[in-house]
């Protein structure tokens, strides 16, 4: 499959847009391609080696349908992002990094303080949010990469995946202003409120286009904001680092490509198969149990719930479900198929190489 990155602007154009406006787009793949990227992508998820073979028949067929039911029991959570070991290591999205690796490389080599400094491509999650789900909104924040060294420089950003434009909410140039207070947070910091209503003023939603990816500085200002769909959404998350150093942000990345597990992201999350609210609060049980209806019975583990049915009296009631596990292990460690082991080639672009 033929691709294109012929973008209007140089690589060296691209690259002062984030140090100005903390942002750019960058063209990777052409528009008329991504239908059949997206297409190779959803037979890659639906024969995912953790769903029974009858699953796998029903959700592919209601993935190109543009259905969810099937994939509503996948995952939970509004957001949506994957977290079973295979989303991480099926060929599809791999062919995509691999594909990104130098486009971006070459936009962000510009933006190296100096000559010892070495590039990084850091993986994340593969998003296919249902149709009939809206991800929570998230307030004006700054991400944080939280085992990043001093020096370190980060990026966030994904392809757009979808046959329809995709857009980022930010405030252009707020990377290099420090003086909006930041509240400490996990895996991002959230800008303390009284800064919202003039953040607003200042604020752009960036468009991504189909097969662009959106690269953005950690440090930049933004938001999630929730939106209603027509179409299951398709993304790939990724990100990169400059560094000084010479290990990667995830010491231990090479034992998780080799054993295909679940990758910890830049902020030092370990990616959960369903928020704890699934298990909190009884209204959500329903959707838990259906968590249970695709997934080998090997992978099911069973889970005890105490749910107060009586405030008063508090009265409990047990609820028995069979789902696999909130963080899961490796596809090795459940003795599941491997796809193909990384080459040496793969290997050297999560771990910081030389421009």
């Amino acid at each position: 499959m033929s691709t294109s990155n012929q973008d209007l602007q140089s690589p060296s154009d691209l690259a002062q847009s984030i140090k100005t406006h903390g942002y750019c787009v960058i063209s990777c793949i052409n528009a008329d391609l991504v239908p059949g990227y997206r297409d190779d992508m959803m037979k890659e998820f639906a024969a995912s080696p953790e769903f029974e073979p009858e699953f796998q028949v029903q959700l592919y067929s209601e993935l190109i349908s543009n259905k969810c039911d099937a994939l509503e029991s996948v995952i939970g959570g509004g957001f949506s992002a994957l977290s079973l070991p295979s989303s991480f290591h099926n060929l599809s999205v791999r062919s995509i990094r691999k594909l990104a690796h130098p486009v971006i490389m070459a936009v962000l080599k510009h933006l190296a303080p100096s000559d010892d400094y070495n590039f990084e491509q850091v993986i994340d999650r593969l998003m296919i949010r249902p149709k009939s789900r809206k991800a929570s909104a998230e307030a004006w924040h700054r991400d944080i990469a939280k085992k990043a060294m001093e020096d370190d420089i980060i990026f966030g950003g994904w392809i757009n995946l979808d046959s329809e434009l995709q857009y980022f909410s930010c405030v252009p140039g707020s990377q290099l202003d420090r003086t909006v207070a930041s509240e400490n947070g996990t895996g991002f910091a959230p800008i303390t409120k009284s800064e919202h209503k003039q953040l607003k003023t200042k604020s752009k939603q960036v468009t991504v286009q189909p097969g662009g990816i959106l690269v953005f500085n950690e440090s930049l200002i933004h938001e999630l904001k929730s939106m209603k769909h027509t179409n299951n959404v398709y993304r790939l998350f990724l990100g990169w680092r400059l560094t000084k150093y010479k290990t990667p942000l995830d010491p231990i990345i090479f034992e998780k490509l080799e054993k295909q597990g679940v990758i910890t992201i830049k902020s030092n999350q370990i990616p959960a198969l369903y928020p704890s609210t699934y298990v909190n609060y009884p209204k959500f049980h329903p959707l838990l149990r259906k968590l249970g209806l695709g997934y080998k019975k090997q992978l099911l583990r069973p889970k005890i719930i105490n749910v107060t049915v009586n405030k008063e009296t508090k009265q409990k009631k047990q609820e028995h479900f069979y789902i696999p596990d909130r963080h899961m292990k490796s596809l090795a460690e459940y003795n599941l198929p491997l796809y193909p082991a990384y080459s040496p080639t793969e290997m050297a672009m999560h771990v910081p190489q030389p421009f």
